[in-house]
């Protein structure tokens, strides 16, 4: 059994509009409506051979919700504290191993 091509269009459309960057609510709210929709939607089309296309359609989402993690973190300072605490949370797990980003953070 193979993905129709009208179904996969239908699809994007929908994650189009449930990652739209001016529908403002919060990130677990705006997951948790995602979840609950591709949930359905893999289980729909759970017997179709085509892994390929799954896996494309979780790499645009991510880039989706990277576009709108991004566009929340509209300013330049709250970016740049939003990634340094990012890049902290990173630096502990390498046992201390922090470079010169860390110097940086510090001055935020």
């Amino acid at each position: 059994m193979r993905l129709d091509l009208k179904a996969y269009a239908a699809v994007k459309m929908r994650l189009r509009r449930l990652t739209r960057r001016n529908w403002r609510v919060l990130m677990p709210v705006r997951i948790a409506a995602l979840n609950r929709f591709t949930r359905g939607w893999t289980a729909y089309f759970a017997l179709a051979h085509t892994p390929s296309v799954f896996q494309g359609l979780d790499e645009w989402l991510r880039g989706r919700l990277r576009q709108v993690r991004w566009e929340e973190w509209k300013r330049w300072r709250c970016r740049a504290r939003n990634l340094c605490v990012l890049l902290l949370d990173d630096a502990r797990d390498l046992d201390g191993a922090g470079g010169d980003h860390l110097d940086v953070c510090s001055t935020l």
